[in-house]
């Protein structure tokens, strides 16, 4: 897929808001129907490659999707289990046959062999804060390191781990993500949205946003950006360029996670209540929490035609079946 003409900048983009209806709006959660728990605590998770990936403390935590069968690979020093999971590691990323994980305490990102489920290369990056993630493209790993307080952006060899470009940021940032034929990041407090040409290493286009945001993710047509603080979810046509707000009645928090899949677009907050969208209309299809008693966390993935969520436990979560 091509993207829009590159001189399409900020100030050339339009905001439309779409409203839910009162019914979508107003609609109480309905309670999750959990297939199954796997014992094992975590944070950020990635699914692909047909399993659910997560970092347990030093351990690698795989899911398959198929038989529910669960692997534990010990990686690195057990002396960073001093710091918790959600200050550890930047969500996990897939890509040019690996796993990525970024480990922002010990300053590398691990490159993970999804057929040993063991480590195979250690890129050194310094990292500030684990809110974020990398992205994996153009035969590269595109990671926003801690230069120049977090407003630099890194590009390394994805076989060899050999720094290839660094980019300066207009702001600051934490999260990337490759699509297609361009590297995408949000910056984190500036409602600004930047696009970067691989074969250039610069910025070609700049999307005004209403806000700031570590979190960002893509589906065949569109990146999706939330924007937490405000309980909004912001959508930028890839074709086109036209930014879309949508509004997100009760989502508004200081954390949470978003994942597409299914046709949807999936936003979790620190309630563990889940809202679900349809990718093409982004109206409020359902939202949901978990039955009374059972505690979960504040991040999801989407895989095996099921959401997962972290926390004490890995849940998978079967999704309403629409057909």
């Amino acid at each position: 897929m091509r993207f829009w003409p590159q001189f399409l900048c900020a100030a050339s983009v339009f905001f439309h808001l779409p409203v839910a209806s009162a019914e979508q709006s107003e609609a109480k959660p309905i309670e999750m129907a959990v297939q199954a728990e796997f014992p094992h605590g975590g944070f950020d998770m990635a699914y692909g490659l047909g399993s659910l990936w997560m970092m347990s403390g030093d351990r690698l935590v795989r899911i398959e999707s198929y038989n529910g069968s669960v692997t534990i690979s010990a990686l690195g020093d057990p002396s960073g289990n001093a710091v918790p999971d959600i200050d550890r590691y930047r969500k996990p990323a897939i890509g040019h046959d690996a796993i990525w994980i970024p480990d922002v305490p010990a300053g590398f990102v691990r490159k993970i062999d999804p057929n040993t489920n063991r480590e195979i290369l250690r890129i050194p990056v310094a990292m500030t804060g684990a809110s974020g993630s990398i992205g994996i493209g153009a035969g590269s790993v595109w990671v926003v390191a801690a230069d120049d307080h977090s407003k630099t952006l890194m590009r390394f060899d994805a076989d060899s781990g050999a720094e290839q470009a660094r980019l300066v940021l207009p702001s600051q940032a934490g999260a990337a993500v490759f699509v297609d034929d361009a590297v995408f990041v949000p910056a984190n407090r500036r409602g600004e949205l930047y696009r970067i040409d691989p074969e250039k290493n610069a910025i070609v286009a700049t999307f005004a946003l209403p806000s700031g945001s570590h979190l960002i993710t893509a589906d065949g047509k569109a990146l999706w950006v939330p924007l937490l603080s405000e309980g909004k979810l912001a959508r930028l046509d890839r074709s086109t360029g036209v930014v879309d707000t949508i509004e997100v009645p009760g989502l508004k928090d200081v954390d949470g996670d978003i994942a597409v899949g299914g046709g949807s677009v999936w936003l979790i907050n620190r309630r563990s209540l889940v809202v679900e969208l349809d990718a093409e209309t982004r109206q409020i299809k359902q939202r949901f929490l978990p039955k009374a008693g059972v505690h979960m966390g504040r991040r999801l993935a989407y895989g095996d035609g099921a959401l997962w969520i972290s926390g004490k436990s890995v849940f998978k979560v079967a999704v309403p079946n629409r057909e």
